[in-house]
């Protein structure tokens, strides 16, 4: 049978029982993906349970959506929240993202910034991303914002498939690499650069 069957069910009682068999280790991380998990119906309880229980959250948004438990965990460190403008101008959010909260989005990454040290603001870098306008425009969004923590990223299919139709890691990709780490550190930011790239991509990100 190649029918496909959807199974819906409620994470939250689930989690409980774990709880109550001791089946969470107290070290473990709690990682909310799928492109803007705020608007999980369930992200507020689950996410206050987690924390009620000393139990770590790291969240990746799109920032398009503001929420106040993130904030809240921001605050007590006991949630950090990536978020992925990956653009510097209205224009290249636009033909990346295809809807236009490219300002809403910044106006989030500041509010969170109140609690700087548990924000990342992730840069990918692929073919519609890859220009240097974007790359000076994003690190002065940055810095406007209070952001201190950035991640160099790099797109899976970019690093890992150059046939792909998000282009191929070029010379001039790395370039602008190199530049977004040296204006995060001339403007007193940290930065991370992503596993995504290749190893040799990553060693040449990190000694130039």
């Amino acid at each position: 049978d190649d029918k496909t069957i959807e199974i819906k069910y409620r994470l939250l009682p689930i989690l409980k029982q774990m709880v109550d068999l001791e089946l969470i280790n107290s070290g473990c991380l709690f990682n909310w993906g799928g492109g803007e998990p705020t608007i999980c119906t369930e992200f507020d309880d689950i996410a206050n349970f987690l924390h009620k229980h000393y139990l770590h959250q790291a969240v990746n948004s799109s920032g398009i959506v503001y929420s106040d438990t993130i904030l809240q965990g921001l605050k007590d460190n006991s949630m950090s929240v990536q978020i992925s403008p990956d653009a510097g101008t209205e224009e290249t959010y636009y033909k990346i993202k295809k809807q236009n909260n490219f300002e809403k989005v910044w106006e989030n990454i500041k509010r969170y910034s109140l609690y700087p040290d548990m924000l990342y603001v992730k840069y990918i870098f692929f073919n519609l991303s890859a220009n240097e306008n974007d790359v000076r425009n994003f690190m002065e969004r940055c810095k406007d914002s209070g952001v201190k923590i950035i991640v160099i990223d790099c797109e899976s299919n970019t690093a890992n498939n150059p046939n792909s139709s998000f282009g191929n890691v070029t010379d001039e990709m790395l370039r602008l690499a190199v530049l977004m780490k040296h204006l995060a550190v001339e403007n007193g930011m940290k930065y991370e650069i992503s596993y995504q790239w290749q190893e040799k991509h990553h060693k040449f990100i990190e000694e130039n």
